[in-house]
């Protein structure tokens, strides 16, 4: 790993990918669970940033979490309507940042 230039912050950020199974968009009903879902992470305080990508071809998403191992911020995704009825995939991989860049 090539040094840092200033202090930085471990997190977990995770791409939703639309599934192999993909055949257009989900009803609204499985949005509305996706969105809750979302809100319920922010709220714990497990998630610092999420949203859709614009016109990204498979790509669907991201989701950030603060702190979070690999394992776990899969773990918490893989909960997500979006997944769990497989319109989408999950590709998980630590990232950091530079201290102060997002919350913690």
């Amino acid at each position: 790993d090539p040094p840092a230039p200033a202090k930085m912050q471990k997190y977990g950020l995770v791409l939703l990918r639309k599934s192999t199974r993909w055949s257009g968009w989900p009803a609204k009903e499985v949005f509305a669970e996706h969105f809750a879902y979302a809100a319920s992470l922010r709220k714990a305080g497990q998630l610092v940033a999420s949203g859709p990508f614009h016109d990204a071809g498979e790509w669907l998403g991201v989701y950030v979490f603060s702190g979070a191992a690999v394992e776990e911020a899969r773990r918490l995704i893989e909960q997500d309507p979006l997944v769990r009825g497989g319109h989408a995939r999950v590709e998980a991989y630590e990232w950091m940042a530079a201290d102060g860049t997002l919350p913690n």
